[in-house]
């Protein structure tokens, strides 16, 4: 019992960090696009060189890839937790869900 309100717990407290990096990290992201942005308008009027601007769509590339790899994080915090919670479970001896009773005298056409 006690090592199932752990798993619970642990599941909890891991949602929890992650909805927290998720959020710093679509800040992150945010800035970033924001940097590029910004870059393209400084090369066009002639402000900067074309690697700078590289270098920001880089940048707010691995940001969005950071968000992504972390919302899939997330995700599996929630299986983890659904899991913890006993979600998922069937009871010893069975494998396979009960048929459907099929009704032979009712057939839709």
């Amino acid at each position: 019992m006690l090592g199932a309100l752990g798993d619970v717990e642990d599941a909890l407290a891991a949602l929890q960090g992650d909805r927290e990096r998720v959020q710093h990290l679509r800040s992150a992201a945010e800035a970033a696009a924001n940097a590029a942005l910004l870059a393209r308008q400084r090369y066009a009027s002639g402000l900067t060189d074309f690697q700078t601007v590289l270098e920001t769509q880089r940048t707010q590339l691995g940001a969005q890839d950071s968000v992504a790899s972390s919302i899939a994080d997330l995700a599996a915090d929630h299986v983890r937790l659904y899991q913890a919670l006993g979600g998922g479970w069937t009871p010893e001896g069975s494998t396979e869900p009960p048929a459907l009773a099929q009704d032979e005298h009712h057939e839709l056409r």
